[in-house]
């Protein structure tokens, strides 16, 4: 169950940043290569949301300081210049919530999952995980981790 969740959370995860950063997804197409390399905790900026239903557990989402700063830039609809940190942490919120609704959908539509609200922690320790992926990006990276109950 959890390397299907972890390819499912993967696929969304890619189906977003294409989605809602199609400016910057020609420049991110490095992004489907593994990292084995484990960014400092402090240049990331780490949220969670958990889910319940058939199965239970959390979804974490973790993205370097400087691509997410990118990411906030170069979305639809906002005003130029360098963003707040309110604008950064909503956007990682709302990207999570988007990938882990996305996720569970595709993992059984049938069954209702409910899902938790997006909140912003600090990088969760990935010995503590069930699952990790972390991938490299010209401008920093993006790491999901999951966690079954």
């Amino acid at each position: 169950m959890r390397k299907k969740l972890m390819q499912q959370v993967i696929h969304s995860l890619f189906k977003v940043m294409e989605t809602m950063f199609s400016p910057m997804a020609e420049k991110q197409k490095t992004t489907k290569v593994p990292s084995q390399a484990q960014p400092d905790p402090e240049e990331m900026k780490a949220c969670r949301i958990t889910f319940s239903g058939s199965f239970s557990g959390t979804i974490f989402l973790e993205i370097s300081v400087n691509l997410l700063t990118a990411m906030t830039q170069n979305f639809p609809g906002r005003d130029p210049g360098h963003p707040s940190e309110e604008l950064i942490e909503g956007l990682l919120k709302e990207a999570l919530n988007i990938i882990a609704g996305d996720t569970l959908t595709q993992m059984d539509a049938a069954s209702y999952t409910q899902l938790g609200l997006p909140e912003i922690v600090t990088s969760p320790c990935c010995d503590d995980m069930d699952e990790t992926a972390r991938f490299d990006t010209p401008n920093g990276s993006i790491a999901a981790h999951i966690k079954l109950a």
